[in-house]
C-alpha cells in the first residue's frame, strides 16, 4: 500500500502539496456584491520579524501563499504553539460576511463509520493541515489577500 500511495503521506511541512485539480476541483468562494476592503495589518513585535519572514517565505515555497495585486487586504497574525513555533492565522471575518453559504450538509458520521464495521484498523493518521491541500479557484483568491512584510499575498 505504501509503495502505491506513498506520495500521499507527508512527514515534513515542505512535503505537503496540493490535491490535483482534476481530482478535487478548485474551491470557489461565492460572494454577494460588495466593496473591497483594505484593513491595516496587526502590529507584531519586531523581535519576531525574522521568524515571521521565514514563516511567510515557507508558505510561499509550499505554494500556500502567492503574490497578489488584488484591491483587498485582510489581517493575519500568529500564535505560539506548544513547541514555540508560530501558528499562522488569517482573519477571514470580512470574507465571511460577504460569502454565500454553501447549503450542502456534510457527511453523516454514523453512515461513514458503518462502512468500517467489523474491519481491522491498523493505525490512525494525524492530519497535517486540513485546508491547504485544496486549491482556490483563480477568481476566488483576491478576497483572501493579506498585507504582509513581503507585500500583498
Amino acid at each position: 500500500m505504501l509503495r502505491r500511495h506513498g506520495k500521499a503521506f507527508a512527514f515534513k511541512p515542505h512535503e505537503i502539496g496540493c490535491v490535483d485539480p482534476s481530482v478535487v476541483t478548485p474551491m470557489i468562494i461565492f460572494t454577494v456584491p460588495h466593496a473591497s476592503w483594505d484593513l491595516r495589518p496587526i502590529l507584531m513585535p519586531r523581535a519576531l520579524l525574522p521568524k515571521l519572514m521565514e514563516l511567510l517565505k515557507e508558505k510561499m515555497r509550499m505554494k500556500i501563499l502567492e503574490p497578489s495585486f488584488a484591491p483587498y487586504s485582510s489581517r493575519w497574525f500568529t500564535m505560539p504553539k506548544k513547541n514555540w513555533s508560530l501558528r499562522f492565522i488569517q482573519d477571514m471575518q470580512l470574507v465571511n460576511t460577504v460569502t454565500i453559504r454553501n447549503t450542502r450538509e456534510g457527511p453523516i458520521v454514523d453512515e461513514y463509520a458503518e462502512a468500517f464495521a467489523e474491519r481491522a484498523i491498523y493505525s490512525m493518521g494525524n492530519l497535517y493541515s486540513g485546508y491547504d491541500q485544496f486549491q482556490l479557484a483563480e477568481g476566488s483568491r483576491d478576497v483572501t489577500t493579506m498585507k504582509t512584510t513581503l507585500g500583498l499575498v
